[in-house]
């Protein structure tokens, strides 16, 4: 079974480290765990900062290995929203300028 969510960020090994040093794993996540606790974010916050644990120790925390495995069967709504393979912001996006890329070198060649 494949995953519902193309994680971006993740296959271009990015990630957000917020000025206050925490790791999130792309910047629509950023601004949502400012309104709500992603996940319980909020409940292991500590641990996902970068001032307090190494960057290798974060990734491998169960908040980083929770919402990989929620892509396969209850992705967040974040993940959904901005990842999904058929709806997602990103997809489009990606959709939409693969299109003008391919439409600007026709009109060149």
């Amino acid at each position: 079974m494949s995953k519902k969510i193309k994680c971006y960020w993740m296959a271009e090994g990015r990630i957000v480290i917020s000025p206050n040093g925490q790791v999130m794993p792309c910047c629509f996540f950023e601004k949502e765990i400012e309104n709500k606790s992603i996940l319980d974010y909020n409940k292991y916050k500590n641990e996902l900062n970068i001032n307090n644990y190494s960057l290798e120790e974060i990734l491998k925390h169960q908040w980083f290995q929770q919402l990989y495995e929620s892509w396969d069967n209850k992705p967040d709504p974040i993940c959904i929203k901005m990842c999904s393979k058929e709806e997602g912001f990103s997809n489009i996006v990606r959709k939409f300028y693969e299109g003008r890329y391919k439409q600007n070198n026709r009109q060149t060649i």
